[in-house]
């Protein structure tokens, strides 16, 4: 069996957001779990990217701290535009679910949430596909094939 990425894990974690959001609906309380489980994928999916290119990410758990450490490093993260306009905003979401608070997400900013975080997942699932395509043996093959 492969070992797990953290490709994986951001995928699990969306997974989980999406079913606490469909079997909860907008229910306040339950939204700041599904916020935790978003915020969760999203740092997930930049440490994936990170650790693809040799940078150590540590404990960092701040999505803008992430970014930065890929591009200090040099790295091309890949990126949407709803993640680095609301990196801020996404990084608080980690201590939600554990605290108490008298401030709730509205439903619609969750779901406007969990759209943005399933297109970074899919660009970055999608670039990982063609990274592993142009590697296949078979991809290889069809290239010194087309050079002859």
């Amino acid at each position: 069996m492969p070992r797990e990425t953290f490709l994986d894990k951001a995928i699990g974690n969306y997974k989980v957001a999406t079913i606490i959001k469909e079997q909860m609906g907008s229910n306040k309380i339950y939204l700041d779990h599904v916020a935790f489980y978003l915020q969760q994928s999203v740092e997930m999916c930049l440490k994936y990217q990170l650790e693809n290119n040799g940078i150590e990410h540590q404990r960092i758990h701040d999505i803008d701290q992430l970014i930065q450490a890929g591009r200090q490093g040099g790295v091309d993260i890949i990126m949407v535009d709803y993640i680095m306009e609301h990196s801020k905003m996404i990084s608080s979401w980690e201590t939600r679910a554990g605290n108490l608070s008298d401030d709730y997400l509205e439903a619609k900013d969750i779901e406007v949430a969990m759209a943005g975080v399933s297109d970074f997942l899919d660009r970055v699932v999608e670039n990982k596909r063609l990274r592993e395509a142009r590697s296949s043996p078979t991809h290889k093959d069809e290239i010194e094939e087309n050079e002859r």
